[in-house]
């Protein structure tokens, strides 16, 4: 996005004012506003609110567009600006509908998955199985279902654009937080540590209890012996993918 040029707008309003053989006191009367306020706007200092844009451009016979321009517009220059509008919008339309998509797979991806574990479930405690080692997998496979859940229906595809400006390493969005250390999170890195929270918890939620119905089915003492180095094993491996990722597109 270009940014603005204060001093530019600030002198094209200062022109545009004259020319309406205004003063600095009369002009900010009509907008509610104190001359010393004009006065910031003209010098750079500051720029008008923006629900004072409008009245503002047109008090000066202007455009929205010009007076954000700090300059006339000619009429090649208003083409381009509307043919600039327009395909900005067709890129927005085709991204809006790209990411509709993808959140479309996400959701069927963790139904799928959803189903998987209940059958997964079901087939444990079909089993009889009294350990309590096997029923901390369920909620193990439960916790993550959850995690999942959010990664998969609320998680935002873009972060404020404040997060491309500073360092910043959490973010919270509801009730959900997530802080890793040192690691920048930004709109370049956001998208893939979202992929891989989202195929680790939805991995996770499915294979770990097929793991443990596997063991179990040859020996259920022997689940006690592997269901720790393998939460520890997993764990792992994700957080270094993760930091991997948030590296590798962190900028």
């Amino acid at each position: 996005m270009e940014s603005l040029d204060h001093e530019k707008i600030g002198h094209f309003i200062s022109e545009m004012r004259k020319a309406k053989n205004m003063k600095q006191k009369e002009l900010g009367d009509q907008l509610f506003v104190s001359d010393k306020t004009i006065s910031k706007w003209e010098n750079g200092i500051s720029m008008p609110n923006i629900v004072l844009l409008a009245p503002l451009a047109e008090l000066l016979d202007i455009s929205v567009n010009e007076l954000l321009k700090g300059e006339k517009l000619t009429q090649e220059s208003v083409a381009k600006t509307r043919e600039e509008a327009l395909v900005n919008c067709s890129v927005d339309i085709a991204m809006e509908g790209t990411l509709r998509g993808h959140k479309r797979n996400r959701r069927y991806a963790f139904f799928i998955v959803a189903v998987v574990f209940g059958l997964e479930a079901f087939w444990l405690w079909g089993l009889d199985i009294r350990d309590t080692y096997v029923k901390d997998t369920l909620y193990l496979s439960v916790l993550m279902l959850l995690f999942a859940f959010w990664f998969c229906f609320f998680a935002k595809d873009f972060l404020p654009s404040y997060y491309d400006n500073n360092k910043i390493n959490y973010v919270s969005q509801g009730i959900f937080k997530i802080h890793i250390v040192g690691l920048s999170l930004n709109n370049h890195n956001w998208r893939y540590i979202c992929i891989v929270c989202r195929v680790f918890t939805l991995s996770f939620a499915v294979l770990y209890p097929l793991l443990c119905i596997g063991i179990c089915w040859y020996s259920e003492v022997l689940w006690r012996e592997f269901w720790l180095p393998v939460v520890i094993v997993g764990i792992s491996i994700f957080m270094i993918v993760l930091y991997a990722v948030g590296k590798r597109y962190e900028v």
